[in-house]
């Protein structure tokens, strides 16, 4: 049996020898990788239409949600929240241990889809302070926008500073019921 196997690897030669060894590398790679991966991707597809088919099945309750600018304007707080937007600011501040002083607020029109409510915020307290109430303020209300930031000390050595920040709070223009209506008009 030796000798009829090494006659016919002396038939084949070193080539013959080479593409077999290949051919048996190749049948192996294709039972234990390509097979298993290419049914796993079959799997995943059959998957990936079955809840494509289901979310073409359920309907979308809100318009909103399909529209993207509905989306956006979703994220800012309507005119009617500007109370508890100002507590939810008196507390970040209070929870500095800043003084407030008296504000000034203003609400501008800015357009058919956003309004703005510029707040300028006097504070008494130390410069870290007033650092960590804007960091807080701008983490926790990302429709709020910092306008500018203005210290003043009266004297070399005090700790206390004067500040004066300013802010603009947008807010969405539409009420609930415009919501279902067309952006454009």
């Amino acid at each position: 049996m030796r000798a009829r196997l090494n006659a016919w690897l002396d038939r084949l030669g070193a080539a013959g020898v080479i593409a077999l060894g290949l051919l048996c590398f190749d049948a192996a790679l294709l039972a234990t990788g390509i097979v298993p991966l290419r049914e796993r991707a079959a799997q995943a597809q059959a998957r990936l239409r079955a809840a494509e088919q289901k979310s073409a099945a359920t309907p979308v309750a809100d318009s909103a949600a399909r529209d993207p600018l509905q989306r956006l304007l979703a994220v800012f707080p309507p005119q009617g929240a500007i109370p508890d937007e100002l507590e939810r600011l008196f507390r970040l501040a209070e929870a500095q241990k800043l003084q407030l002083l008296q504000g000034d607020y203003r609400l501008e029109k800015q357009g058919e889809l956003l309004q703005v409510y510029r707040i300028t915020l006097p504070l008494r307290g130390g410069y870290a302070q007033v650092r960590a109430f804007v960091a807080a303020a701008l983490n926790e209300m990302p429709y709020l926008a910092l306008d500018a930031v203005r210290f003043e000390r009266q004297r070399v050595g005090d700790v206390d500073v004067e500040t004066r920040v300013k802010f603009s709070l947008f807010l969405s223009a539409q009420t609930p019921a415009d919501a279902s209506a067309p952006a454009a008009r």
